[in-house]
């Protein structure tokens, strides 16, 4: 995500993954595809690139400050698919997640 004019022009933002529909008990996003026992894990590549968990509030999901510089900042994450019952089947994979920019 590149966020410009940022005003403040300095300071920090994160990400902050808004509980919803999909949001599984473990953190990650449900499977609206055809694949079954197939979840949609998200990743913060802004720091160790250890798993984003959606369920928890704000400040505990794992989702890194980023510093904004002359009213720019670059957040990276990455979704992986996840299996923790196993035996996953092929088939799609679709999901999705409402977020809010927190700035500090």
């Amino acid at each position: 995500m590149a966020l410009s004019n940022c005003t403040p022009a300095t300071g920090n933002v994160h990400t902050f993954w808004e509980y919803g529909a999909n949001t599984l008990a473990d953190g990650n996003l449900k499977n609206n595809g055809t694949a079954t026992n197939v979840e949609v894990q998200l990743l913060d590549y802004n720091g160790s690139g250890q798993a984003i968990d959606v369920s928890k509030a704000d400040g505990a999901q794992q989702s890194q400050d980023v510093a904004i510089t002359s009213g720019s900042a670059s957040l990276q994450y990455a979704a992986q698919y996840n299996s923790p019952m196993g035996a996953a089947t092929a088939g799609t994979v679709t999901s999705q997640v409402t977020y809010s920019m927190v700035y500090q």
